[in-house]
């Protein structure tokens, strides 16, 4: 990108060409390659209003919230058909064979009751967890300091939108993709990433 000296293109034509250039560097996800500036301008944001409430809101409703697609919940059956796929349970249904074949029709009724009672008990056990976690879920949204509307506000990571001011203290975790405008003593624990 080029850039602007003063008495330089007094046209404006320079600044227009470096405008299109921004936004399509941005457009194709090339943030880190943009200045500060152009993706203020980019964004339609200020480092001290950050984006009007108002903004935010719109962006909110059209692009949805700042969440990664959560795979669909298996249904009970899906769970239940889930617990007969184990070595132990194929080794289960041989001995039941085994007995129906040898003519004792009882010792295989008591095996196969175990393991269609196992599958019943597994599957409420693993429905009841399912719920728990999405409620653990729910408790522990991620929440982040951010500058909209000329204020200091804290908002849940989901209602992030582009343009949004992000501030990071030390601890935080950032809860979006984000572009760094100002950091002093910067470290980064990628131990969740790189395990």
């Amino acid at each position: 990108m080029r850039t602007r000296h003063d008495g330089d293109d007094s046209d404006g034509t320079a600044n227009k060409a470096e405008t299109v250039d921004a936004t399509e560097r941005a457009r194709r996800g090339f943030w880190h390659a943009l200045t500060v500036g152009d993706v203020l301008r980019t964004l339609r944001t200020s480092l001290e209003h950050g984006l009007g409430r108002e903004e935010a809101a719109k962006q909110l409703a059209d692009i949805g919230p700042n969440t990664l697609p959560e795979a669909r919940r298996p249904s009970l059956a899906l769970i239940f058909i889930r617990q007969f796929k184990s070595p132990l349970i194929y080794l289960l249904f041989a001995a039941a064979g085994i007995a129906f074949v040898l003519s004792v029709p009882s010792d295989a009724a008591v095996i196969l009751g175990v393991v269609l009672l196992n599958a019943v008990v597994g599957t409420m056990q693993e429905g009841r967890a399912e719920r728990s976690l999405t409620a653990l879920r729910r408790l522990s949204a991620l929440k982040v300091r951010i500058v909209r509307g000329g204020r200091e506000d804290e908002v849940a990571a989901r209602e992030l939108v582009p343009g949004d001011i992000v501030l990071i203290a030390p601890g935080d975790a950032v809860g979006a993709d984000a572009r760094l405008v100002e950091a002093a003593s910067l470290e980064v624990a990628e131990a969740a990433l790189t395990g």
